[in-house]
């Protein structure tokens, strides 16, 4: 093991000393024109040795360290062209390279755009070379980047698209978590398929689809990254290692994100309604603290061979929080001091998981997949209630330990046919979850069993492109005593238009909601003096109409969008506060309806006078909850975010803000988070130094929420000040050694510097 490590700081302290050639040349299109960001790539069996690209005169440097080894050059809209270099033994200086102009046509609806291929129902985004210098991270990268409807939280570490989180992430096609993509380097993506909408009934339980596919390497990647602030206890960090070698590649990374704030306040009205009695309440938090760390330790094992694809990964999420409230209770109505209530709750938690994927592809047109994973959970929840009266204290504890297992298989077939293409699959999902009350013993025992086959066709009839999906649902959840098997079906239709840069997709959605497992205990817990948290076990499912049609336009110049969607809900599983038996108690009950509907616009910019790149949104929602006969809630919301950005070089600087949406589910209004920063990079070789201010010139990130029933109104707002003006430094260092830790020693003991004679030839 040590004459192992000696060698490989050995090979690092001597890798400067390698001699390296350079290859230089321009690229050129057929009017003489110099061709920007064509991309260079220097590979040998197959294997990529180096890429980059040119500038705005066409002129491209990339250097070398073998002999023997094939160029491709190629861009967006250009056909590629491919050239060979053998026995190269000094600097190369190529001739003017041209590149004819290709239109691609993929499916007979790919449009060509700067950086964009348009398939109607999902873009392809290749991101740009000064995006990818310049960008701390890969969720950096996707908010510089082409993504209508995406929102990037960098501080939270959080994505969004239209405001909901539950997206399908895949990292070359294979079933990935957030935590993976967010621990790839920028450096390490070749380009990202994205829906917005996802078109596939396979995926229809997900707002959108983010699939990033990675640039092939056999070599040894190292990217470290991280950002923390100098005077709040805010870090987030990545530390990424790949190594290829032939046809087997082993990641492993590791992701943390930690807080300690101590300025938090809480402001917040509540009014008790019932027809014997009411209290008005205001109360006032004290700066309190609260915090968490995550961690995320992932190992990954990839086999790709000819016709198979084996991935093998062992994932790990721990998880810790604290949080504390001091809270001044007043009479809302003479602003009589009543009580202090001091809350104290932590909570921890270890997943640890293991996920296997299985590709095998039987030619071009058909394919198999096999995904097969489970889990191991453990939990500890203790929540402590002290109110302090004048004369009397009131203590209330809440400690529960839990256990959760979990099991899942897909699989997958493929086949695209000459009329029409189709796919099948079967998925089945088992959890299993016990609580335990350390205070009173009781214990809560529930399992869902979740089986979903499914079957998708698409193709093209005329000119229209069409996706349609069926498949069914089958629940059992048994929770203590009590079991319930919902069976529902789910079905989905898209179909897309698109004629040179524009693009036109209609999607329908019917999709059941099941009751979350959790919202069915009958564990009957104490939050506060007056309200009482409760399970319903006798929820049923709910039912899911979703309407969608965007009109889009990519041009070299700009993109744009538009969206009309429409939302009606029928049993909506919603958290509603009854009086029951001198008790107030929330619990979750099926509702009558909700409806939503919305326009959203998005464009594009990203280049304006070549320095500048914008981007921005607006939209408008209307939402109506009806919770019985008498009861009927409505909100209207407008809301809007714009990302400016300043690019010179290797430095970068960019400004965005994002005024909070609202939502309405049920009795709740919910305001989201508001989101403003400046964020400054400058890249120095392979360091990347970043600067931001978060929130600047507020008072920190807010957010509020309104419960208005006839049982119980509050509106509550949360500050937390340790944001306001937060400055975060942020360093991102990378290391690619083209070449795999397994063969480091054999590169050693064979490094020539013999001159043999220097060819080049044309294909």
């Amino acid at each position: 093991m040590k004459k192992n490590l000696i060698i490989l700081f050995l090979f690092i302290a001597i890798n400067p000393l390698i001699i390296s050639q350079k290859l230089t040349g321009r690229v050129f299109d057929i009017s003489n024109s110099p061709i920007e960001n064509a991309k260079i790539i220097l590979y040998n069996n197959d294997s990529i040795l180096s890429i980059n690209f040119t500038n705005k005169n066409g002129d491209f440097l990339i250097k070398y360290e073998v002999n023997n080894f094939d160029v491709a050059i190629s861009c967006l809209g250009y056909k590629e062209n491919k050239i060979s270099i053998v026995n190269a033994t000094e600097d190369v200086k190529m001739k003017d390279i041209i590149l004819i102009k290709d239109v691609i046509e993929l499916d007979e609806i790919v449009v060509n755009a700067r950086n964009i291929i348009n398939y109607g129902n999902r873009i392809i985004v290749f991101p740009s070379k000064k995006d990818v210098e310049n960008s701390n991270s890969s969720i950096e990268l996707f908010q510089k980047s082409n993504f209508p409807g995406l929102s990037v939280n960098l501080m939270a570490q959080s994505i969004s698209i239209d405001g909901k989180s539950n997206i399908t992430y895949r990292i070359n096609g294979i079933n990935s978590s957030l935590q993976e993509v967010l621990s790839l380097s920028p450096e390490q993506i070749s380009h990202v398929e994205y829906q917005r909408i996802a078109s596939d009934i396979r995926d229809i339980e997900s707002v959108g689809i983010i699939n990033v596919n990675l640039k092939k390497s056999t070599g040894t990647f190292l990217s470290s990254s991280a950002t923390g602030a100098l005077a709040t206890g805010f870090l987030n960090g990545n530390l990424n290692l790949t190594s290829g070698y032939t046809n087997s590649n082993i990641t492993f990374n590791y992701g943390i994100n930690w807080r300690d704030y101590s300025k938090r306040i809480s402001l917040e009205n509540e009014s008790y309604l019932n027809s014997n009695k009411r209290m008005d309440f205001y109360k006032i938090g004290n700066e309190s603290p609260f915090g968490y760390l995550q961690q995320n330790i992932n190992l990954g094992y990839t086999y790709n061979k000819g016709k198979n694809i084996l991935s093998a990964k062992f994932l790990n999420n721990i998880y810790s929080s604290h949080d504390k409230n001091d809270i001044d209770i007043y009479n809302n109505i003479d602003n009589q001091y009543l009580s202090n209530r001091y809350i104290s709750s932590q909570s921890h938690l270890y997943i640890p998981a293991l996920d296997l994927y299985y590709i095998h592809k039987f030619d071009d047109l058909k394919r198999i997949e096999m995904n097969i994973g489970g889990s191991i959970s453990t939990s500890d929840f203790q929540r402590d209630v002290l109110e302090q009266y004048f004369s009397t204290i009131d203590s209330i504890n809440t400690n529960l330990n839990g256990k959760a297992k979990s099991f899942f298989y897909e699989l997958y077939y493929a086949n695209n046919a000459k009329l029409f293409n189709y796919n099948l699959g079967f998925k089945v999902s088992y959890s299993d979850v016990r609580n335990k009350s350390i205070w009173t013993g009781e214990k809560d025992s529930i399992s869902r069993l979740d089986i979903y086959p499914y079957l998708s066709l698409n193709g093209k009839l005329l000119f229209l492109n069409y996706n349609f999906g069926i498949g069914l649902k089958i629940l059992n959840n048994n929770a203590n005593d009590l079991s319930k098997t919902y069976i529902r079906n789910l079905s989905n239709l898209s179909l897309y238009y698109s004629f040179k840069n524009l693009g036109i997709q209609y999607s329908l959605h019917y999709t059941p909601n099941y009751p979350q497992i959790s919202n069915m205990t009958n564990m009957v817990l104490k939050q506060d003096p007056y309200l009482y948290i409760s399970g319903n076990s006798s929820l049923t499912t709910s039912q899911q109409l979703a309407n969608n049609l965007e009109i889009s336009y990519n041009h070299t110049l700009f993109s744009t969008s538009i969206s009309f969607y429409a939302l009606h809900e029928f049993d909506p599983i919603r958290e509603i506060v009854f009086f029951e038996k001198e008790k107030y108690i929330s619990r979750f009950e099926n509702i009558n309806k909700e409806k939503n509907y919305g326009v959203y616009f998005y464009s594009f910019i990203p280049s304006i006078f070549n320095m500048f790149k914008l981007k921005f949104d607006l939209g408008f929602n209307y939402y109506k909850s009806l919770l019985d006969n008498m009861q009927n809630n409505s909100l209207t919301n407008f809301h809007y975010s714009a990302h400016i950005e300043y690019y010179y070089k290797n430095f970068s600087l960019s400004i965005g803000w994002k005024k909070p949406t609202e939502t309405l589910k049920g009795e709740f209004i919910i305001k989201g988070e508001n989101n403003s920063y400046v964020n400054a990079s400058y890249k120095i070789k392979n360091l990347l130094i970043g600067a931001a201010l978060y929130y600047p010139l507020t008072s920190g990130s807010k957010y509020n929420t309104i419960r208005n029933s006839d049982q119980l109104y509050s509106n509550r707002e949360i500050i937390v000040k340790d944001n306001a003006n937060m400055f975060v430094i942020g360093v991102v260092y990378t290391m690619d050694w083209g070449r795999s830790l397994f063969n480091l020693r054999k590169t050693l003991n064979n490094i020539e510097f013999n001159n043999p004679i220097m060819t080049i030839k044309d294909n």
